[in-house]
């Protein structure tokens, strides 16, 4: 599912989601000096920091995560 993830009246675009041998690619759209963070789930109830937090750019970004064989669902957030 891509959509966007609202913090704030911020938005996080979500340009494309890839499959990687073992994980996945996920490109968004970061503002500059925005602060992001990565998260992952098992049950998209409880969500979890996966990774440092990331200063956005201003262009797109590639987050790679690798899948360790459970199921996982990952966002990446923009911090307020």
């Amino acid at each position: 599912v891509v959509k966007e993830c609202n913090s704030e009246n911020r938005s996080t675009k979500l340009l494309k989601i890839s499959a990687i041998s073992g994980g996945i690619h996920l490109k968004v759209q970061t503002e500059a000096g925005g602060v992001y963070q990565m998260q992952q789930s098992a049950d998209l109830l409880n969500w979890g920091n996966d990774g440092p937090q990331f200063l956005g750019t201003g262009e797109e970004t590639i987050f790679e995560r690798l899948n360790t064989g459970n199921l996982k669902f990952w966002k990446v957030i923009l911090l307020p």
